[in-house]
């Protein structure tokens, strides 16, 4: 290896000798600064060490002459050889580079959407901190996802999820219900929020958007004709539809509380109430109490088939194993099945039906918002963390008297 002054002139006259295919020059200047030629007369810098723990010489590629300059690659090398001197090795550091540069690259690889989204289902559905989201919850979730989210951001980063882009997904909604693009906004926002309290983005880009417009609140109640007709068109269910959905009118309770949540070993026959866990409540505050009337009971013993209720499973179900589900096909069996039809309804209208009859009994509003488990209105803001008075005997007046209103209706019709 010929030792030499590396200047301009020497870096232009070196020749590779014949019959090898490259010749190192190192320069006498700076230890460990070299000039590769090769065979074909190319040129390039180096700089050569011994790693600080010891062992054999390595090579630090520098670049090419030219284009680079021959006191650009001696800074180069000057640089590398404080290093050196420091303990570092730069044929390591390098290497970490690039460790970290293709675990950013992997982990920028993680940050598009549809990678992120099974997770944020399964948060949903398993590692909620207020416990597992209801299955009709997350099964909507998913839809969102499937039919909207995952199409429009398909390969995009969370990182890269703006504004704009959230708009064009909005306009493009195509969509008669005028709910959907209040309530997916409403969806994005919520995995954006996970997303950012799980450290995977610095923050929401969204978080402070205004959505697009809700949907008035309904306001409507089934009348003392309606009510009726209801009631007859539940004959044409089976018993356990038949049941639950009567058990929504005479409780006020949710849909997927009464359908789902409704477990024999949370009903108490002797002290005629159903519990509902903290966890299984919209609110989350308190475990809820629905105080069960004489036609209540009356109902449950049929299911039930006698007065000895059964220690376990659902309430309502096909087969004694999972609750009952599939309510839009039962919503469209009991519209089929009223003589003369009525105004579009829900099942959701069954609730606000419960509370127009409690007024009609002259239930004070405070005793009909906590039959229905509300902690808005009445009780709503430092209320709801303070008041926490059950008002079990006046509940228990209110859920009976709307039973006998509507039985009363019931047993009028023709």
């Amino acid at each position: 290896m010929p030792t030499c002054k590396l200047t301009l002139s020497t870096v232009q006259k070196a020749k590779c000798p014949p019959g090898k295919t490259q010749e190192f020059y190192r320069d006498t200047q700076l230890t460990g600064f070299v000039l590769v030629v090769t065979a074909g007369g190319k040129r390039r810098f180096a700089y050569q060490y011994r790693p600080p723990e010891g062992g054999s010489h390595r090579q630090i590629p520098i670049g090419n002459y030219p284009p680079l300059h021959l006191e650009e690659a001696r800074l180069i090398a000057i640089g590398l050889a404080h290093k050196v001197l420091q303990g570092t090795d730069p044929q390591e550091e390098k290497a970490a580079k690039k460790r970290e540069a293709e675990a950013r690259q992997v982990a920028r690889a993680n940050l598009v959407f549809e990678r992120q989204w099974p997770a944020y289902l399964n948060y949903l559905s398993k590692t909620h901190p207020n416990g597992p989201r209801s299955e009709p919850y997350v099964a909507n979730v998913r839809s969102f996802g499937e039919r909207y989210l995952l199409p429009h951001f398909n390969g995009t980063r969370l990182d890269e999820i703006n504004r704009e882009l959230v708009r064009e997904l909005l306009d493009n909604v195509d969509e008669e219900k005028v709910s959907v693009p209040k309530n997916l906004f409403v969806c994005l926002r919520s995995f954006l929020n996970w997303a950012e309290a799980e450290g995977i983005i610095d923050r929401n880009p969204i978080s402070k958007m205004r959505g697009p417009a809700g949907v008035e609140a309904r306001e409507r109640a089934l009348k003392d004709n309606e009510i009726q007709a209801f009631w007859a068109a539940t004959e044409t269910l089976s018993k356990p539809q038949q049941a639950c959905c009567r058990m929504l009118l005479l409780t006020g309770g949710r849909l997927s509380t009464i359908s789902e949540e409704f477990l024999w070993d949370r009903l108490d026959r002797e002290n005629a109430q159903a519990i509902i866990p903290r966890k299984k409540t919209k609110n989350k505050k308190l475990s809820f109490a629905i105080y069960l009337s004489r036609q209540s009971i009356e109902i449950l013993d049929e299911i039930a088939g006698g007065s000895i209720w059964p220690s376990s499973g659902p309430v309502f179900t096909n087969d004694g194993f999972k609750p009952l589900n599939g309510f839009s096909k039962l919503k469209k069996k009991l519209d089929a099945a009223f003589i003369t039809p009525i105004e579009p309804w829900r099942l959701h209208d069954l609730r606000r039906t419960f509370a127009t009859n409690a007024q009609q009994c002259g239930i004070p509003i405070h005793i009909t918002e906590r039959c229905l488990n509300h902690l808005s209105g009445t009780f709503s803001g430092i209320v709801s963390n303070y008041q926490v008075f059950e008002y079990e005997p006046e509940r228990r007046v209110a859920y009976q008297a709307v039973a006998d209103r509507i039985y009363s209706l019931v047993e009028k019709q023709p």
